[in-house]
């Protein structure tokens, strides 16, 4: 099964993703490194002339690009596929967009929650992480079309504001995964 965890950036899909201890296949992107990540661990990083051949070749199950800072992310469709084959399940962080990519590829074996958090949460986390105040600025200003398109396209909403503990969120999520194996 795919679990996909949508929400604006700084709504915490990485930090449950992680709480629910499964596999994050290796994102691919365009923007820098983030002091404490390693490439090849954390996301492999590319250029664009690199991220653009990969899209070419068919090699990306999700890809998506930001408007306003040109940062592309992309999710190799061969890892997802040998996850797959190995009946493994896996968790992807993406946006709406990329969650309508991965259920065209996937259609029966996806479940789809929408990580809520308010958007001056995601602000301040944004801000704790390091994130640079271009970006944040970008992703602060288009919350509420995320929020929308979220709303609009994922099964489940978990409100992720520290009223429920991640432990807690996770055993959600388990239990609608498992509901949605076939018998």
């Amino acid at each position: 099964m795919i679990v996909v965890l949508c929400g604006s950036s700084g709504s915490g899909k990485d930090t449950i993703g992680r709480t629910l201890g499964l596999p994050k296949p290796i994102s691919v992107t365009t923007r820098p490194i983030r002091a404490g990540e390693v490439n090849g661990i954390d996301y492999l990083f590319v250029t664009d002339e690199e991220f653009t051949q990969l899209e070419a070749e068919g090699g990306l199950a999700e890809k998506t690009e930001y408007v306003g800072n040109g940062r592309k992310y992309g999710i190799l469709k061969e890892t997802l596929l040998e996850f797959m084959e190995e009946g493994q399940d896996v968790y992807l962080a993406c946006d709406a967009h990329g969650l309508e990519q991965i259920q065209a590829i996937f259609p029966d074996t996806v479940a789809t929650f929408y990580v809520h958090a308010d958007r001056d949460v995601c602000r301040s986390r944004m801000i704790a992480r390091g994130d640079d105040e271009e970006l944040i600025e970008s992703r602060y200003s288009s919350w509420p079309d995320e929020h929308e398109a979220n709303m609009k396209h994922c099964e489940y909403i978990i409100t992720n504001d520290g009223s429920i503990s991640l432990e807690d969120i996770a055993d959600a999520i388990r239990f609608v995964v498992d509901s949605k194996r076939p018998a």
